[in-house]
């Protein structure tokens, strides 16, 4: 079994150095030794968490994956999340959290006839419980855009998509000149309903 530490950091070293310190001192206490430490600094944070499946891609059965807030790996989106699981389920990789006591038993846990279904139970469990976190981030945030723009639309700020100007000329240019839904559909990629809106707009304001 090794122990890799994950950590999460803004792009000053200060913060990174702070983490490191705080999750060093964890596993000291409880004398784990730490084989490795990754560091996923600025932006990469919050996309695609490249330092993360570096990490995982050099793990082995029963390796563990020590960090600092269960919360750390559940601020991602539902298609990255869902990569993240089947990874970490297809190396058989341990998560381990500092705020998160059940998890410990896993480095602390000795082995006999019971010691690998009681891993495998917590292991589940704290995936579980990032899955529900990560989905519940997930849709706090899509509401929250919905309420910001309705309450925007309500004030008046919220201009919407805006219009594609040059090809909506096109789009009535061509039915001006007598040419077909189909052809016009198949020359500038629209819908139905957007050459229906400009043949609208053409029987209401005739050249």
């Amino acid at each position: 079994m090794v122990i890799h530490a994950y950590l999460q950091a803004s792009i000053t070293d200060e913060d990174a150095k702070r983490a490191r310190k705080r999750l060093t001192e964890f596993a000291s206490q409880r004398k784990w030794k730490i084989a490795s430490t990754s560091i996923e600094n600025g932006s990469d944070v919050s996309h695609q968490r490249p330092v993360l499946f570096r990490l995982l891609s050099g793990c082995k059965p029963g390796d563990i994956l020590l960090i600092g807030e269960i919360d750390s790996l559940a601020r991602l989106n539902t298609d990255l999340w869902d990569r993240l699981r089947a990874e970490i389920t297809a190396r058989d990789v341990r998560i381990v959290s500092a705020d998160l006591p059940t998890s410990w038993r896993m480095v602390s846990t000795e082995p006999d006839e019971t010691h690998g279904v009681v891993i495998h139970a917590i292991n589940s469990t704290v995936l579980d419980a990032l899955a529900t976190t990560a989905r519940t981030r997930h849709q706090h945030r899509r509401l929250r855009q919905q309420q910001g723009i309705a309450n925007a639309k309500t004030a008046g700020r919220y201009p919407g998509r805006p219009e594609n100007t040059r090809r909506n000329e096109e789009i009535m240019a061509m039915l001006r000149d007598g040419r077909s839904w189909e052809s016009i559909r198949h020359k500038t990629h629209c819908s139905s309903s957007t050459i229906a809106r400009m043949a609208k707009r053409i029987r209401e304001k005739p050249d």
